[in-house]
């Protein structure tokens, strides 16, 4: 679903959806590097043409995050625990590590032999 959004063939959405999507809003403080568009939370990764979208859901007992990076990456995460013991969100637990694993992969996948 993720890869279908802005698919070279046969995308789910219009590039003028797409790009209503990824839009920082008007309103934001300059130091919000967050926003939420139509949908999905979004967030800048280091350039206004790359933006990190992702979407979260917690169901009583279980929740789960899809992540669609700026590089065409994507991951989807399900938990079969609506928190951890200490009350934390599941998907905020895992990010950090997702983000570290796929870049870690990428990078060993690059390196010369």
């Amino acid at each position: 679903f993720a890869i279908a959004i802005d698919a070279s063939s046969n995308p789910l959405l219009k590039p003028e959806s797409l790009r209503v999507m990824q839009e920082r809003p008007s309103f934001l403080d300059s130091a919000d590097d967050r926003w939420y568009g139509l949908g999905w939370n979004a967030r800048s990764a280091d350039s206004p043409q790359r933006i990190n979208l992702w979407h979260e859901g917690v169901f009583a007992g279980s929740s789960a995050i899809l992540v669609k990076r700026w590089d065409q990456c994507v991951w989807a995460v399900l938990f079969n625990v609506d928190e951890s013991k200490d009350a934390v969100n599941c998907a905020a637990l895992i990010d950090e590590p997702m983000y570290s694993a796929v870049d870690r992969l990428i990078s060993e996948a690059e390196a010369p032999e």
